[in-house]
């Protein structure tokens, strides 16, 4: 490689120097030759070439570039950026002398970005190679998909690809935003510090965003705990949780997301015969158009599954206690899930409105519909016809249909059609969820202070002020009015036996986190007040 002399100015040396640091020998473009007093400076460098005779250091990608800085600027304010990868180069310090202190790194085969970022607060938070700092927070590799609120600790994700490490220092936990609908990659994500640091990973509720982690040992590590909100859950794999003791996820590669998403525009869902078939064995799990189907004995005539006259047949019964448990201790669509509960699943967003069946019950046969923790509602319905039930939920919530059995009798009875199944005591022809008033949940403005950068589907959210939102305590049924149907809602909870159109937010009125009688005795006030 030949010598290449480009003097700046009226220097006969290729120097560029800024308060004291210079870059020898360099080929520099789009930048004026010298920068004084201080100022933050970018210099673009596109090759570097090394005379065969000098000790020179700059050299052709890969090898070793001096830097020299007056001692006044510390390592911390040097930020050498890879400008094809966006992440950072490291920075070694030499030698100090005559107040100039000598830094080195190696040249990467790509153009890089030198910033003497001078009084700039840096964060002990780092994306792949980038350190996260003041001036990159809002953009972190300048591509939209990593940005950080440092007065909230949180990181948002938006789409991001590849597989960047994630590594704290931080000694505050950190929380982990999924954009809306967002579907991500990355490496691991691992806490370096000191202290005791919990990781919360979070989303919006009614527009939940994905996480897929790959590591060559764990792909979450460090941390005193793992908190996932918002329904989130370790879909992949199933058998594994995050260990508090050793502080580690346990596995290469996992996927974090939630089961199913809210139904937050109105629509009728019709099943698909073809979408429903088993893939392995005899069973059906598996999610089609928003709503999670685990029927069991599918192939047997006398099964559950699709029937050729087009509808579900729910014909395995699916007990109280069974429901409570699959929905308290296992993830829609995990076999633990399948294996106690048999019949549709599926989300309804934060707010009001109605759910739809279009169905029929064998006679003396009852479906159940239960709405979160609420009291299952008995359906009975002899004709072929629409069945309404209402809902006024909090946040977004499961509802979870199946088959009650005989109500009052043994289950033994059958009722025989020419369709495919033999057996049929439930028939669910469509399934309709009519939101009225979709509320916010967790949105990502809201969660970032408004400082979110991104695109977010908030279109059709109630976000509600905290005029609104107080304004509504009391109305637990969410009627519009504060009565004593709220009353009778509210003691109906407190008993354990509250309906699907109570609103636990709501009926919290002194913000103790306990629904008691120091709430009903606010509600009072409230009618009495009026």
């Amino acid at each position: 490689m030949g010598y290449v002399h480009r003097g700046l100015g009226d220097s006969q040396e290729d120097i560029l120097e800024t308060d004291g640091a210079m870059l020898y020998n360099t080929q520099i473009v789009s930048m004026p030759a010298v920068i004084v007093d201080g100022e933050a400076v970018t210099a673009y460098i596109e090759n570097y070439y090394s005379h065969p005779e000098d000790d020179v250091y700059l050299v052709v990608g890969g090898l070793e570039v001096l830097l020299q800085i007056s001692s006044s600027v510390s390592a911390d304010e040097i930020i050498v950026t890879n400008s094809d990868t966006q992440e950072t180069i490291d920075i070694m310090e030499e030698d100090t002398e005559d107040g100039i202190t000598t830094y080195s790194f190696f040249m990467p085969d790509a153009l890089v970005t030198v910033d003497l970022e001078i009084g700039i607060e840096k964060y002990d938070l780092w994306v792949g190679n980038t350190r996260v700092t003041e001036k990159n927070c809002s953009d972190i590799l300048g591509n939209g998909s990593f940005q950080y609120v440092p007065s909230l600790n949180k990181l948002f994700i938006t789409n991001s690809t590849g597989m960047l490490d994630i590594r704290s220092e931080i000694s505050d936990s950190l929380t982990i935003y999924l954009a809306p609908k967002s579907t991500n990659t990355v490496g691991s994500i691992v806490y370096t510090g000191n202290g005791n640091a919990k990781l919360t990973i979070t989303t919006d509720g009614n527009y939940p965003g994905a996480i897929s982690l790959s590591a060559n040992t764990f792909v979450i590590s460090g941390f005193s705990s793992l908190i996932l909100e918002q329904n989130l859950v370790i879909m992949e794999p199933e058998d594994v949780a995050y260990d508090n003791n050793g502080k580690r996820l346990a596995t290469t590669s996992a996927t974090i997301s939630a089961p199913l998403s809210p139904i937050t525009e109105g629509k009728t869902i019709q099943p698909d015969g073809n979408e429903l078939q088993p893939e392995q064995g005899n069973d059906v799990n598996k999610v089609v158009d928003d709503i999670l189907y685990t029927l069991g004995n599918a192939n047997n005539a006398a099964g559950d599954g699709y029937d050729d006259d087009g509808f579900i047949v729910i014909n395995s019964v699916t007990t109280d206690q069974q429901a409570t448990e699959a929905a308290q201790n296992y993830a829609p669509g995990s076999d633990e899930y399948l294996d106690r509960f048999k019949g549709l699943t599926f989300m309804v967003p934060a707010g009001s409105g109605d759910i739809e069946f279009d169905m029929q019950t064998l006679e003396g046969y009852a479906m159940k519909v239960m709405i979160g923790d609420a009291t299952p509602v008995i359906v009975e319905q002899a004709e072929k016809g629409i069945y309404k039930i209402p809902y006024n939920v909090s946040e977004p919530t499961y509802v979870y249909a199946y088959n009650a059995g005989k109500i009052g009798e043994a289950n033994g009875a059958r009722g025989v059609q020419k369709g495919k199944k033999t057996t049929v005591y439930i028939k669910i022809y469509t399934v309709g969820v009519n939101p009225k008033k979709v509320k916010s949940a967790n949105p990502a403005g809201q969660a970032s202070g408004g400082e979110y950068q991104g695109k977010t589907p908030e279109q059709g959210q109630d976000i509600e002020s905290e005029a609104e939102i107080e304004a509504r305590m009391g109305d637990v049924n969410g009627d519009e009015a504060i009565n004593a149907a709220d009353i009778a809602e509210t003691i109906n909870a407190i008993m354990g036996r509250h309906s699907g159109v109570f609103d636990k937010t709501a009926a919290d009125l002194n913000g103790d986190g306990v629904i008691n009688a120091a709430d009903i005795v606010i509600i009072v006030n409230k009618i009495m007040t009026k």
